[in-house]
């Protein structure tokens, strides 16, 4: 072949060669003019006869749906071969391409040339390599090679020096990089490198503009106008220094350092020494301090002459007033806003922001504390009403609680606080306690117990609520005991507990309501359209005797003090209580649509296994307008509320209507036998 292209070569090269592989191989090689394509034996577009490729997208193989510039969401793209860089917006003129997949809206067209008007088209979500350029709407030429792979890179600067720190004015011209020498012109007052400036209080400002280009890229223009290159000042002369006073002739300076404990007092000013030797005590090099030392020094003027200058007589040196190098006091933040010092056990006098630590007590107060890791107390403070503790916490100012302790971590199974008990003299693990008509311990678990105590005594509240444990999910447990013995009583209860401070509750189902004077009742209790009534310090949860729902029965009449669960199975069904009587339209084909199913109750603690029918699946075949399934709006479990119920009484005189079908079509196939 007598062509070799270069990667920059001419169109009127390229052409060339084109013409010569259509003249030489005609039996391989053939050219449609329409569409521009050359193909080689087995139909393989090698090249493209005309200088600029168009294209296009749409979702159909002829480009009738959907054609737009855009692959979003598209399937196919379209190419077009011309020497117009004008595109047509006919779907005709273009050759469809199926994209696997589609475009969607995270794939694009990339392309490469090479020279030759050759291209290689992938359908990615990036680029292949750098090698390739993502089509971006214009026709592509493909006289303009993207294959280069190497990449020059610059980063050109001028300077300027002013004499304040104002900054100067941009420039107003750019400026030529040539690649091959990398020399560039500084617009006018401005240089192409710093330049030295010895002026106090000069400032020297640099542009920078940073270039990457291919390879064969000749000249770049440096637009120095354009403000996206920022203006920075670039270096800084300082002002000149304070010129020292002039020292006396024959006069030098020496210093002696002092270690001593912080306690004691400011050492005084030492005595004149003879020659430059550090006073009793002192040395001349500066000592090692530990933790509670102080570091103290004195400047000394040493006389090495044989007469009295500026007041230091000859051969001695006379010494300044110590100065403490380290100071060793009271420390306060910035932003602290209480007394100074505080006073202890007075909380308005320590602020509500920042920090205060005392240096003769050792006492700290902080504001806003946030730590991480373990805290340790060790040690007994006065606490109120002669109590100790470890950790005093006093509710003030608009809070709500001395301690709050929260924690999100799943994988902590002892709770947001722990306490624990190690002595074997009694004592409590917490002891809560609050002169108000608040609540001295509150706490509240998502999915676990609110309060787990154990020991001697597991725990004890006093208050007008003693303890209150919420035990919001599945399996968890509260607790609720009033100490004044008119309250609640308490219906999660583990073990033994104490009501009145005096009597020990052993047996739930009657030392509990026996001990209890006023009006008990059980909190959020479903009575499924029955009542709850308070009787001779009992209450009785009655069901719903019309519709069946269950009842639960505390201390009734005949049954002691023991708790009773009922069912009523019968509903009413005298004529005289019934009007517009009809046989029953539901029978077998209703029957058959029924689905039993197996189940356990979320709830149930046995996790018995029952039997019977999804309300909802009835609901979707007959509706809520019958007595086979109705909603009992007020009916709560947890924080769901609402809920749909089968009545099964009311199944018997379908299912025997269904037993009558089956019984009539037995009795017909006996006929005919």
């Amino acid at each position: 072949m007598p062509f070799l292209l270069d990667s920059d070569a001419l169109p009127s090269e390229m052409a060339e060669s084109i013409n010569y592989l259509l003249a030489n191989f005609g039996a391989n090689l053939t050219a449609d003019p329409n569409s521009g394509e050359i193909s080689g034996p087995s139909g393989i577009i090698v090249a493209y006869l005309y200088r600029y490729l168009a294209v296009k997208y749409a979702d159909s193989a002829d480009g009738s749906v959907n054609f737009s510039n855009s692959p979003t969401n598209r399937e196919y793209y379209g190419l077009r071969n011309t020497n117009d860089t004008i595109e047509s917006t006919n779907p005709a003129d273009y050759i469809w391409n199926k994209v696997v997949g589609g475009f969607g809206t995270t794939k694009f067209l990339f392309y490469q040339t090479n020279g030759g008007r050759q291209i290689n088209f992938v359908a990615a979500t990036t680029a292949p390599d750098s090698t390739y350029l993502q089509e971006s709407g214009p026709a592509i030429d493909l006289d303009i090679v993207t294959t280069t792979t190497a990449y020059n890179t610059a980063a050109p600067s001028i300077y300027i020096w002013t004499s304040t720190s104002t900054p100067p004015a941009r420039p107003l011209t750019t400026s030529t990089y040539t690649w091959a020498t990398g020399a560039y012109t500084a617009p006018s007052g401005w240089t192409t490198a710093p330049i030295t400036n010895t002026t106090p209080g000069s400032y020297l400002w640099a542009i920078t503009i940073v270039l990457v280009v291919n390879s064969n890229t000749v000249t770049s223009t440096l637009d120095w106008t354009n403000g996206a290159y920022p203006l920075y000042a670039f270096s800084y002369n300082g002002d000149d220094g304070t010129p020292g006073a002039t020292g006396a002739n024959g006069i030098s300076a020496i210093t002696a350092f002092l270690v001593q404990n912080q306690s004691a007092a400011a050492p005084s000013t030492p005595s004149n020494t003879f020659g430059p030797t550090a006073p009793a005590g002192w040395s001349l090099t500066a000592p090692s301090v530990a933790v509670g030392e102080v570091l103290w020094y004195s400047f000394g003027r040493y006389n090495s002459s044989a007469a009295t200058l500026d007041g230091v007589p000859a051969g001695q040196t006379v010494w300044g007033v110590p100065t403490a190098a380290s100071v060793f006091q009271d420390i306060r933040s910035d932003n602290w806003n209480g007394s100074n010092p505080p006073t202890a056990g007075t909380i308005s006098t320590h602020g509500t922001a920042g920090y205060y630590i005392q240096r003769s007590t050792g006492d700290m107060y902080l504001n806003s504390v946030y730590g991480r890791g373990v805290a340790r107390f060790d040690g007994a403070n006065s606490g109120t009403g002669g109590i100790t503790a470890a950790i005093i916490a006093n509710a003030s100012l608009a809070q709500n609680a001395g301690v709050e302790a929260l924690t999100n971590n799943t994988f902590v199974t002892a709770g947001a606080v722990r306490a624990f008990n190690q002595s074997s003299g009694g004592g409590n693990a917490i002891y809560a306690f609050h002169s108000g008509s608040g609540r001295a311990l509150l706490a509240q678990s998502v999915s676990g117990t609110g309060v787990e105590g154990t020991g001697t005594t597991g725990v004890i509240g006093t208050g007008t609520t003693g303890v209150r444990g919420n035990g919001g999910g599945p399996g968890g447990l509260g607790v609720i005991a009033f100490d004044d013995g008119s309250g609640v009583a308490a219906l999660d209860v583990l073990g033994p507990m104490r009501i009145n401070n005096s009597t020990l509750v052993t047996n739930l189902n009657a030392d509990l309501l026996d001990n209890f004077q006023g009006s008990a009742y059980a909190r959020t209790f479903a009575t499924n359209s029955g009542d709850a009534t308070p009787s001779n310090s009992r209450i009785v949860l009655n069901g719903n005797t019309a519709t069946g729902i269950p009842g639960a029965y505390v201390g009734t009449s005949g049954s002691g003090d023991t708790v009773i669960f009922t069912v009523q199975t019968t509903s009413p069904s005298d004529v005289r209580l019934k009007k517009e009587i009809h046989d029953t339209d539901l029978g077998l084909e209703f029957v058959n649509k029924l689905r039993p199913v197996s189940y356990k109750l979320k709830a149930d603690p046995k996790q018995q296994k029952g039997y019977g029918f999804i309300a909802d699946e009835v609901e979707d075949l007959i509706g809520l307008d019958s007595s086979l399934i109705y909603h009992e709006p007020d009916w709560q479990v947890g924080d769901q509320k609402g809920f749909k119920v089968i009545h099964y009484p009311s199944y018997i005189a379908v299912l025997t209507k269904a037993i009558q079908e089956l019984s009539a079509e037995v009795a017909a196939l006996k006929a005919k036998g």
